[in-house]
């Protein structure tokens, strides 16, 4: 689906307000939802990647912590 984008952004030291993490848009960027709650290491996030047999899965990868996966919900 070319609606569907998957960003990961780092934290900035000089603005506390950002939110780091894993975004999922499903409306070509208009949109985002924060998809990599809860793994540890939000703001060390340093590759992703979209599974190629089941688009609803996702890899996250984090400096010293390994891979996460995640599933795409319906909601998002």
């Amino acid at each position: 689906d070319h609606n569907v984008i998957l960003i990961s952004t780092l934290p900035n030291v000089s603005n506390k307000r950002k939110n780091p993490g894993t975004y999922l848009s499903k409306d070509a960027g208009k949109t985002w939802v924060k998809i990599n709650k809860g793994n540890g290491q939000s703001d060390r996030i340093n590759d992703i990647a979209i599974d190629n047999y089941t688009p609803d899965k996702f890899y996250v990868s984090t400096y010293g912590s390994g891979w996460y996966v995640t599933f795409k919900e319906e909601e998002l």
